[in-house]
């Protein structure tokens, strides 16, 4: 999806962006309880355009802020997770 943001041809970048997409879809079908790609796909929501309609924004950070705690990740890492967070959502 990251792609996307380098290329200037309009379809070329709606191309990256869906297929990104699919593949983050279809590894959070396959791990739904997987937090860094919840968190992955919660940036990759706030960053996009909201002419995609790519929108699950309040499920993701609500799963992130209810599971972060027993996450099995470093605690800088977490601190990080949720500043990025509340600095993409306060505004």
């Amino acid at each position: 999806m990251w792609q996307a943001e380098y290329t200037s041809w309009p379809f070329r970048k709606l191309n990256y962006f869906r297929a990104g997409k699919q593949i983050l879809e279809d590894f959070i079908a396959s791990n739904p309880n997987n937090i860094e790609a919840r968190y992955v796909r919660l940036l990759c929501q706030l960053n996009a355009p909201g002419f995609l309609n790519y929108n699950n924004i309040e499920e993701d950070r609500a799963f992130i802020n209810a599971n972060i705690s027993t996450a099995n990740l470093s605690e800088d890492y977490k601190k990080i997770m949720l500043f990025n967070i509340k600095k993409h959502t306060d505004n």
